[in-house]
């Protein structure tokens, strides 16, 4: 094999393995962005249901929720669908 058949080879490995490391980064990008954000999102939740399970009886009375619908609320872990929606992944 001549010399120049052997660095237009490496040439292309070497190509390939840049190429391969970019979509890695992309994909690394985007795993972290989306996990941020889906931590924002559930820090935000948390304190959204926290302010609801502290509103007083009258209040909760006022927008139609009973003290057991503010706990239970207030008790939930996940990500509704209405708020995904609005969650870019």
């Amino acid at each position: 094999m001549t010399s120049s058949a052997k660095k237009g080879t490496h040439t292309s490995v070497l190509s390939t393995s840049v190429l391969s490391t970019s979509f890695a980064l992309t994909q690394l990008r985007f795993w972290v962005e989306h996990t941020l954000q889906t931590r924002k999102l559930k820090r935000s939740l948390a304190r959204e249901r926290r302010q609801l399970a502290d509103l007083s009886v009258e209040r909760l009375k006022d927008i139609g929720v009973s003290r057991l619908q503010a706990m239970q609320e207030a008790q939930r872990q996940d990500i509704p669908h209405s708020r995904k929606a609005h969650f870019k992944p």
